[in-house]
This record gives structure tokens, sequence and C-alpha cells, in this order.
């Protein structure tokens, strides 16, 4: 470990929805950290503002430091904009609200952006725990789906599948960034590795690469894929680190976030728009995105056929119709084609599309 007297100081942006049960759990794992923030953001969209409020209050006791608890309009990309306009130290984290912190792990973070002497890298993340931490007790705890748990489970599998069948296009464009530019000599000693794009519920960010552009508030809903999208928009010009030996604990709260045919169509469409967005013609991104998208839906064709899942598999296959369009868009004119697809693709389904 670092010596915390010279570790960086960090704030805490939490975006939330619906959430309170979660927020119990996860913000006393936060602040019980041998670092802790110097402020803790919280900016709910929730149905019910004052449960939201009331379980942060009564999650934070003992807390010293700055507490904002922000209403804010709904949208996770807009939320967590909101949030950074409230962020004062050098580093930002954004878990989720379902975020499960194990001991040590502010301090490991804290402590590779203490290393990089040089700032090249712009954001760090943390390994994702298989198990809930044990400072967890079972009073507090939610019954996360099955489904995830198996996920989980089977991840190495499925990226083992894809890079052999479907390379995934998120991971062709980090992997070209990475390969642009020396990597860290000091990563080694810090058990640390270059990672190619940042999963939400475990990122952290320099505020001044993340003030830079913020999160894209063109996503619609529920904004899959905007910490994909700002992880790139950071990796263009710094590194993104995976810390080893921290670890998060995605405690998925139950029950989807969006619809089946809103989950299924963001698949295809917000991964196609941020293909565009950050690659070339004729870069292998571009080439290899109708194989991944007809793979999704060949995976979701073999997943669960409840309602949900027909659902999504028939907003995956509208949206693969015409995520092409995305691609030949003229850069300037991308948001108007991402929007102007999801219409076409909502207003079959019957959803209504929210922005913020």
């Amino acid at each position: 470990m670092a010596d915390k007297n010279n570790l960086p100081g960090f704030d805490v942006v939490i975006a939330t929805r619906n959430r309170a049960n979660a927020l119990s759990m996860s913000i006393p794992l936060i602040l019980n950290q041998s670092i802790k923030p110097k402020s803790l953001i919280i900016v709910d969209s929730s149905d019910d503002h004052e449960e939201a409020c009331k379980a942060v209050e009564g999650a934070v006791s003992g807390f010293k430091g700055r507490l904002e608890i922000v209403k804010s309009a709904r949208g996770s990309s807009h939320q967590r904009n909101v949030g950074l306009k409230y962020v004062t130290e050098e580093i930002v984290f954004f878990p989720d609200d379902d975020s499960m912190f194990f001991p040590g792990t502010s301090e490991i973070i804290l402590g590779i952006y203490n290393a990089d002497r040089s700032k090249s890298v712009g954001g760090v993340c943390t390994a994702e725990a298989l198990h809930m931490p044990s400072a967890v007790t079972s009073e507090l705890t939610y019954q996360s789906g099955k489904t995830d748990n198996l996920k989980k489970k089977l991840i190495k599998t499925k990226r083992a599948i894809e890079r052999t069948l479907a390379p995934d296009p998120f991971m062709i464009i980090g992997q070209g960034f990475i390969q642009s530019r020396p990597a860290p000599d000091w990563l080694e000693q810090q058990n640390a590795v270059l990672v190619e794009f940042m999963t939400g519920f475990r990122m952290t960010f320099r505020t001044e690469s993340i003030v830079d552009m913020g999160f894209n508030e063109s996503f619609v809903n529920y904004g899959l894929f905007e910490d994909t999208d700002a992880s790139f928009g950071v990796l263009r010009h710094q590194h993104l680190i995976g810390a080893r030996n921290a670890k998060i604990f995605h405690h998925k709260f139950p029950g989807p976030r969006a619809s089946g045919r809103f989950l299924g169509a963001a698949q295809i469409l917000n991964r196609a728009y941020i293909v565009a967005k950050h690659t070339q013609p004729n870069s292998q991104a571009r080439k290899g995105l109708g194989k991944y998208n007809a793979y999704t839906v060949m995976r979701y064709s073999a997943g669960g056929m409840d309602r949900f899942g027909r659902d999504r598999l028939a907003g995956a296959y509208e949206a693969a119709r015409y995520a092409h369009e995305l691609l030949d868009a003229n850069p300037h004119e991308l948001d108007a084609c991402y929007m102007r697809l999801w219409r076409r693709c909502t207003v079959m389904s019957g959803d209504k599309v929210v922005t913020a």
C-alpha cells in the first residue's frame, strides 16, 4: 500500500433510481473504506425521492465528509453529468448503486493513480468479485437473479467463444488504442493491467479527464454502454488500468432496468453508435460489427423464451436491420440518425423513448 498521506483525494458520484435497498447496502461499504471520500454525491431520479433520501441518510451515519443528495431527471448519463458538477477532488468514482466494495478497494485504486507520476492514466477500474463482501449482513441483502449469477460464472467462457467466432468490436477498438502508446513501466509492481474499457459499476476517472468530455446524453432511457463510450473518449489520450488487487461485487438489483424490447434494441443500436463514433471507415471494428450483431441475435434466440426473452430477441432483430445506417452516417449527423432509428424501432413496439 502507498503512503495514505500522499494519496489523491476522491469524490463518489452515484446515479440511482428506485434502489433504496441497494443504497442501504452499498454506501456503508464505500464509507467504511480505509481511505474515505471527501464527498458523497447521490443523484436520484426515483419515483419516490423521499424514500431514497431516507435510505442515504440512514447509510451515512458517522460520515464526516460532504453529502449532496440531488433530485434529477431520469437518465444514467444525465445523472452522472449532474453529479460531476459537484465534484471538487482530483479523482472521481462512479459506482452503481448496487456496487459492493471490498475492504481496501479505494486505497488500491488511489495507489495506482499515485504511482502514475506522468498522469498518463485517465481511469482505473477494479476486478469483478464473484461473491458478496463478508461485511454485508444477511438481513440487508436481496436475492440476485439466477441468470445474473450464472452470467458471472460463464463470462470467461463467453469471452473465449467471442474471440473465436465473433470478436466484440469494443475489444477491437480498445486494443487499437492500447497498442498506440507504450504501457507504464510500473504496472507489474502494482499488479495492474491495461484494459480496453471500463464497465460502469467499477469505474473511476481523473476528474479533469472525464469532465473534458462527460457522459453522452444522446443515449436514450437507461444509457446502455455510456460507460464504454466514456472509456473510449479517455482512452484516446490516456491509459485505462485494471487494478487486480481491488474488488467490487456487482450485486445486481432484481428485475430488468428496462423492457426486453428496449434492451434488445439498445444492445444493437448503442453498440453501432459507439463503433461509428470511435472508428474510421474500413476499420476492423466496423467490418466485424455485422457478424457480432448476428451473434447477439443468435445468442438471444437460444436464451430464455419467457416474455422478456422473446421481447429482447425481437428488439435486437429489428434493430440489427438498421444498424448499418449508423456506420454510413456523416459524423455530424450521427446523433440525428441514432434518434431516427430509435423512433423507427420503438414505433412498432410501443415503447416510449425518453431522453434527459
